[in-house]
């Protein structure tokens, strides 16, 4: 502050008249000023620290004795629970700079609008705006549930989805929460596998993660989100087995796996979002088959469906299987064996037969073919061996007769 100061000087002169002189003067007080003209903290997410500087200097020449508070811009009240500074106040010497932190922790979304001032001991009080814009974090997914219907064991089944940055934060970081698929899993679940990946632009931001529902999970697939970026997720699932039968499923005749009774994969993904009140995440459906195989010997023209309360079961490998051998066929541990039955054939003359083998699902399934006690039967033999010496027998008493014959002409 500015003080005018007013004195007067008597003065004693010999041989005269006393004479009194004023004296005035304009004295300031400490001058101190604030080198920024607004602090800004811009775009905050909750749950996020912001800290600034304001500078403050000591412009003329002599010490200042200063104090700093934050008071509301509508009010005028003196604030200070989300903002703090230090320090608030102490003395600043002639030509000095101090740096004043100013860290803003936000308890709530909130348009944030404050003033600094700076009050200095008999000097001129100093002020600076304070502004930031808190809002939560929101990201979203292009769906909130994959269903992915029918699946088989051990088949691997994709799908893709997106998530998008709603906010103009500069960086939202998410996570997939892999820790908490098993927990969140239902009890008759099927256990599976959960693969998810980024697919990227070409960069080298492509991080996967493998979630189990039997085994502990290894890392979490993090990354962030510009402003209104929007990213696409590939996500994998592989079911491992049918799960648990529950409720109905167990009031059901049909094995739990088959068509009309599969198994269920119930399990939620969440998703994990710095600032956002709320997780996301996904639910994942299925239902879950396992291995249909049949056989057929004959032509594919006769191959026999397999019914729906079947498929997927043991008992699917039993369609299209003959069972009335005849007796002679089977063996004393064999009650119905697949026989390549060519019944009657002239000797040395080809024969062929088709044997199908069909798979029912997606589920890959290797197979092996072994022909067992191919041959002859030993009985079979005997009689065999039995015609060929009668043959031979008669080719060679046909053979006597013949050259006899031809001595007698030739006599």
């Amino acid at each position: 502050a500015t003080t005018l100061g007013r004195i007067s000087i008597g003065c004693d002169i010999l041989h005269a008249s006393p004479q009194s002189i004023t004296v005035m003067a304009q004295v300031d007080g400490p001058k101190v000023r604030i080198m920024e003209s607004q602090v800004d903290f811009g775009l905050m997410r909750m749950g996020d620290c912001g800290e600034r500087f304001v500078t403050v200097k000591n412009v003329c020449d002599v010490q200042a004795l200063y104090t700093v508070s934050l008071r509301d811009v509508d009010t005028g009240e003196v604030v200070g629970e989300s903002m703090q500074m230090t320090p608030t106040k102490g003395h600043l010497d002639s030509g000095h700079t101090l740096s004043i932190k100013v860290k803003f922790t936000p308890t709530e979304p909130q348009r944030t609008r404050l003033v600094l001032v700076l009050e200095v001991e008999s000097g001129e009080t100093q002020y600076v705006s304070m502004r930031a814009e808190v809002v939560y974090a929101h990201v979203c997914l292009s769906e909130s549930t994959i269903d992915l219907g029918t699946i088989f064991l051990a088949v691997p089944v994709t799908r893709r989805i997106k998530l998008r940055n709603l906010t103009l934060l500069p960086s939202t970081k998410y996570r997939w929460d892999c820790a908490a698929v098993t927990e969140l899993k239902k009890p008759n679940s099927a256990h599976f596998t959960v693969e998810v990946e980024r697919v990227s632009r070409g960069s080298q931001d492509d991080t996967r993660f493998d979630a189990s529902g039997t085994h502990a999970p290894l890392s979490g697939f993090e990354g962030a989100l510009g402003p209104d970026e929007e990213v696409t997720v590939r996500i994998k699932i592989e079911a491992h087995d049918v799960g648990v039968a529950e409720g109905i499923q167990t009031r059901r005749p049909e094995q739990l796996g088959s068509a009309a009774n599969p198994g269920i994969l119930a399990a939620l993904l969440p998703l994990d979002v710095d600032g956002m009140p709320v997780p996301g995440g996904l639910e994942l459906r299925a239902k879950v088959m396992g291995l249909a195989v049949t056989y057929h010997v004959g032509s594919l023209a006769r191959l026999e469906p397999v019914p729906d309360e079947i498929k997927g079961t043991p008992a699917a490998l039993t369609v299209g299987v003959r069972t009335d051998w005849p007796p002679h066929l089977l063996g004393p541990d064999v009650d119905a064996p697949i026989v390549l039955d060519f019944g009657h054939r002239k000797a040395l003359e080809k024969q062929s037969m088709t044997f199908v083998i069909r798979n029912h699902t997606g589920i890959p399934s290797s197979y092996t073919l072994n022909f067992e006690e191919f041959g002859v039967p030993a009985h079979e033999m005997i009689v065999g061996e039995i015609q060929a010496l009668q043959a031979q027998l008669s080719a060679t008493n046909g053979a006597e007769r013949h050259g006899t014959a031809n001595s007698s002409r030739g006599r």
